[in-house]
């Protein structure tokens, strides 16, 4: 008889197995205190940083004064559990060049085991500019892909047609779409926009 799995009461893991977590999974993520003080960040936070978005001292610095205080109130919101928040977002914060970065604020009420001398809110920013890429190891392992499979799967995803990986890879169209054919059967899809849509939502395990 099949046994429900187990559920918890109460969050188990600490701010910076969490942390780690998320750097694991490619997301840039903050722990940030209801005072808007940093209280923690992975290593993928700082390649987002720019004159634009950056911190100063201990503190969040956005150069748009408006997206500042939407992003200080939504922190102190979720922290402090003001009007039942939990989660806020998406906020939207300008930088220097490209796309405005996404940020999902929640409690880390909902995620730390022990209680946190300050409360605090946890920040998942988003770059909508950087395309996510699953690594080759990660393929393999996942789909059971050879290296000649993985190395396909990688460049279309990388928006290569079928002709420019031929050339590349210094081999015929036919044997590429041999294999291609390979990958659609073991990753369940049937058209390159459908195998690319797969790709784009797995983790970038690094």
């Amino acid at each position: 008889m099949l046994k429900a799995p187990p559920t918890f009461s109460k969050p188990i893991v600490g701010p910076a197995e969490f942390l780690g977590a998320c750097e694991l999974l490619g997301f840039p993520t903050m722990v940030v205190g209801a005072s808007g003080r940093i209280l923690g960040n992975n290593n993928l936070v700082p390649a987002l940083f720019g004159a634009a978005f950056g911190t100063a001292g201990e503190q969040i610095t956005l150069s748009s004064l408006p997206a500042g205080e939407r992003l200080r109130k939504a922190i102190a919101e979720a922290a402090l559990g003001i009007n039942g928040a939990a989660a806020i977002g998406p906020r939207m914060l300008p930088r220097d060049t490209g796309r405005p970065l996404i940020v999902y604020v929640t409690s880390s009420s909902t995620y730390f085991a022990d209680q946190q001398a300050e409360p605090s809110a946890i920040l998942v920013l988003i770059d909508p500019d950087q395309a996510r890429e699953p690594s080759p190891a990660f393929l393999r392992e996942a789909f059971h892909l050879t290296a000649a499979e993985t190395a396909l799967t990688i460049l279309l995803f990388r928006g290569k047609s079928l002709k420019e990986i031929a050339t590349v890879r210094n081999t015929s169209i036919a044997t590429v779409r041999v294999q291609l054919r390979s990958v659609f059967a073991k990753t369940c899809t049937n058209r390159q926009s459908e195998l690319v849509a797969l790709l784009a939502r797995l983790p970038s395990f690094t």
